[in-house]
């Protein structure tokens, strides 16, 4: 049987060291190391597969059909000009609903009074008689033209208002993106940019959807401004853009020829639109305001750190079994 001798067992026992310590690095990072994704991907499939259509819910959207979007807006504080384009028939019993003639006009309430007055047959007026006044409220048309789009598809579009004249109203209590697209579905609307008088008012990276379900019979409806939505206003309080009067954001001239242009991205269909526009370049600055509405995930964050941590160690195994060989080593050479 052959053996060691003592002078050698020293710097035996160190390789061995060194080679385990070389092994057990690499089996810590194989083990901290995300699984295959093609695996992943099967496992994935092999599971949407087994689900029955009954555990999906069908919100009636059509990943292959058509759908279009609207500007909706309304002014304050004296005449409340309005285009709330709500694609609904009774949503929350606003003025000029969907299907009627002015639903894609600018429309305000005209009132008118109407003087009356009592006399005698003599044509004198008698003592008790008094001029009484007779009101009456007439909806009329405003100058603006609307230009609704038509959703064919994954891409960017466009809904606008041009030519409007506000006669004197210079603050929105209300703008917003409705839709005939299915509460719940699978569309994302994100990459909102508005712009007013051609002038940028504020993008948003994520929509802030209408959750009030009087107004949603429709589609889905994209907040842009709401006095009423403390929400939202928080939101444009944190991008810089708090309301500027007590009934909304002073961001109209009051004029003749204003326009207003809301362009926005839309993903969840199954297929893409070519005659889209090109996609706008994203604003990053305000990507990070708006993403902190909701915390990062700690636990993909937890993973990234865990595996660069069992990384390390393995790392300073190796080098701690380096020195020691490289230390018995050097003493062997010394007594030898």
């Amino acid at each position: 049987m052959v053996g060691f001798s003592s002078k050698r067992r020293p710097a035996i026992s160190a390789a061995c060291l060194f080679v385990f310590a070389f092994l057990m690095s690499f089996s810590c990072i194989a083990q901290a190391a995300p699984d295959n994704p093609f695996e992943e991907s099967s496992s994935e499939n092999t599971a949407s597969e087994d689900n029955s259509s009954e555990n999906i819910p069908d919100t009636g959207f059509n990943p292959d059909g058509t759908y279009h979007a609207a500007l909706g807006l309304q002014t304050s504080p004296r005449i409340h000009m309005e285009r709330f384009g709500y694609f609904s028939e009774n949503p929350g019993g606003v003025y000029c609903p969907y299907g009627e003639e002015n639903w894609n006009k600018l429309t305000c309430t005209l009132e008118k009074k109407h003087k009356n007055k009592k006399r005698k047959k003599s044509g004198k007026k008698s003592k008790n008689s008094d001029d009484t006044q007779k009101q009456t409220t007439e909806r009329i048309v405003v100058p603006g033209e609307f230009t609704d789009a038509e959703i064919k598809g994954n891409g960017t579009y466009s809904v606008t208002l041009e030519h409007a004249d506000f006669q004197k109203e210079n603050t929105l209590s209300l703008l917003q993106l409705t839709t005939d697209i299915p509460l719940n579905s699978e569309v994302t609307i994100s990459d909102i940019h508005v712009t007013i008088n051609k002038r940028t008012l504020v993008t948003f990276e994520e929509a802030f959807l209408e959750d009030d379900e009087s107004y949603l019979s429709g589609g889905m409806t994209v907040l842009l401004l709401s006095h009423q939505q403390y929400g939202l206003k928080g939101r444009l309080s944190r991008l810089g853009h708090p309301e500027t009067s007590p009934d909304g954001w002073e961001v109209l001239r009051g004029g003749k020829d204003e326009c207003i242009t809301v362009t926005f991205n839309i993903s969840g269909f199954n297929y893409d639109n070519e005659n889209a526009m090109p996609k706008p370049k994203n604003n990053f600055k305000l990507r990070k305001i708006i993403g902190s509405d909701s915390p990062d995930n700690p636990a993909k964050e937890n993973e990234r750190g865990g595996i660069s941590i069992v990384a390390v160690v393995g790392c300073v195994l190796v080098i701690l079994a380096a020195l020691i060989t490289g230390i018995v080593i050097r003493k062997r050479k010394i007594v030898s």
